[in-house]
């Protein structure tokens, strides 16, 4: 089975219709929080397909969201 892995910066996110497009073509879907996970023990090739939601920050912000700097570097 493929896997997607969604990254997501709210709370309130999700991957809204290209979630269930994904399930149908046969992906199974894990969701982190950008916010609070450890991206640095993210293997960014393990999943078939990376999705980055984003979210109301930018990249200059990253002295006031730190994990900016982790997230790139998984990209």
């Amino acid at each position: 089975m493929r896997k997607a892995l969604a990254l997501i910066h709210l709370a309130f996110e999700d991957l809204g219709s290209l979630g269930s497009e994904l399930t149908d073509a046969g992906y199974t879907i894990e969701t982190v929080d950008a916010c609070t996970a450890d991206l640095r023990n993210i293997d960014p090739v393990a999943p078939d397909l990376l999705v980055i939601l984003g979210g109301p920050l930018a990249v200059y912000e990253h002295a006031a969201y730190p994990f900016l700097r982790a997230q790139i570097d998984l990209i």
